[in-house]
């Protein structure tokens, strides 16, 4: 009699228990899942009748919004191109600007420093008055103590001359006595002789001195007087380079601001019209996809699996936002047993993507989302045990390989 190993038997119930519930959770997951896809194909059947009435118009009318966009943003190319030349332009008078600024600077500091220089010098002179008023003062007292001197020996030679006219002569001493008395007459007036020529030599010294002193105050003002004309000069001139260089930089700051703009105006131009160029056009988009959210890919599209695989299931860490992969309509957006909630974007007329196990989203039935919109946020997904999202992209009822669609990774 065989014995059956209890171990064994336990570890065969397990896996059997397993595979039994990942099967029936993916049957449960494909029945839901194609009971929502008939609903939105029926809701797209009630509307294909209409849409294929204006099918023509609005591809007319999206060529001619394509085409006035593309006139558009060549205008607003044209625009920047302008704008960035008088960028160029205004940068190089800037630059001339500024060296000229900078000439002006430089020579108003070497002007400064010869202004200092003759200031000092005028300095000097001030400082050397005292001296000279010095000077005057020693030559006036010694001018009148020569004055009183010469007064004294005029004095003596006029009573000498006096007592000669008065008497005639005739009671002139002796010939000795008048002998001396002569030579010293002649003494007196050889001294007299010398203070008048120590007045003149001292009075033309003061005058020499006077006229120097004069004469380098002269020349310093008036050169202090033309440095003063030319730093005026120079000083305007440098009001008048900041003022235009504050002028022209308001104008380059003005132009920076329309570029930006016109550059975020081209941005926006070029995303309208990449948008309308890919708008319900899903096929042209083919390979380019962005993923609707990044992670690691758990399981991949494998229809012939056991169970089968009809799409992606990507695992992320925590509430992470799902985005849409392409320009679509909402035509579903709720809970659904098994597999939470459940949003369906319609890519024209035929094509759908889905994206299933959000924890939440806002978007509403009928609402249009552009590629890379966010739909909701990963939620939690039961074969991963974790955070999550599940993806698959269809062609009318049939499940396409979405990785085939998808950016590669």
């Amino acid at each position: 009699m065989t014995l059956i190993d209890p171990v064994a038997m336990w570890r065969f119930a397990a896996r059997f228990a397993r595979f039994t519930a990942r099967r029936m959770f993916c049957l449960a997951l494909w029945q839901t899942l194609c009971v929502a896809l008939c609903l939105c194909a029926a809701n797209g059947a009630l509307a294909a009748s209409a849409r294929s009435v204006s099918s023509a118009a609005s591809a007319a009318a999206g060529a001619d919004a394509s085409k006035s966009l593309e006139r558009e943003i060549a205008e607003e190319q044209a625009r920047a191109k302008a704008r960035r030349a008088s960028l160029t332009r205004l940068t190089e008078q800037e630059r001339a600007l500024n060296a000229d600024l900078a000439v002006a600077e430089d020579r108003i500091l070497r002007l400064e420093a010869d202004m200092g220089r003759h200031e000092n010098k005028l300095a000097d002179l001030a400082a050397s008055d005292a001296e000279l008023q010095g000077r005057i003062e020693a030559l006036k007292e010694e001018q009148g103590r020569t004055e009183k001197a010469m007064l004294e020996v005029l004095r003596a030679l006029w009573e000498l001359h006096a007592r000669r006219v008065g008497v005639g002569g005739r009671d002139m001493p002796d010939w000795p006595v008048t002998d001396r008395e002569q030579a010293w007459s002649a003494k007196m007036f050889a001294a007299l002789d010398g203070y008048r020529a120590d007045l003149a030599r001292q009075g033309n010294e003061l005058e020499a001195a006077v006229r120097r002193r004069d004469a380098v105050e002269k020349d310093a003002k008036a050169r202090l007087a033309l440095l003063n004309t030319e730093k005026e000069r120079l000083l305007q001139s440098r009001l008048s380079y900041n003022r235009m260089l504050g002028d022209l930089r308001k104008q380059k700051r003005d132009t920076e601001e329309e570029l930006v703009a016109v550059l975020d105006l081209v941005k926006n131009l070029n995303l309208r019209l990449e948008q309308s160029q890919e708008r319900g056009d899903l096929e042209k988009a083919k390979g380019k996809l962005p993923w609707p959210a990044g992670g690691t890919i758990r399981t991949r599209f494998d229809p012939g699996a056991a169970p089968p695989s009809r799409g992606v299931t990507i695992a992320r860490g925590g509430a992470v936002p799902v985005t849409a992969v392409h320009w679509g309509k909402v035509v579903h957006n709720d809970v659904l047993r098994g597999i939470g909630r459940v949003v369906i974007l319609m890519h024209g007329s035929e094509y759908y993507s889905l994206y299933a196990f959000l924890s939440e989203s806002s978007l509403r039935v009928g609402q249009e989302v552009a590629r890379g919109e966010t739909v909701g946020s990963a939620g939690f997904v039961p074969v991963l045990n974790g955070p999550g999202l599940y993806f698959e992209l269809r062609f009318h009822q049939k499940a396409i390989n979405p990785e085939q669609w998808l950016r590669s990774r």
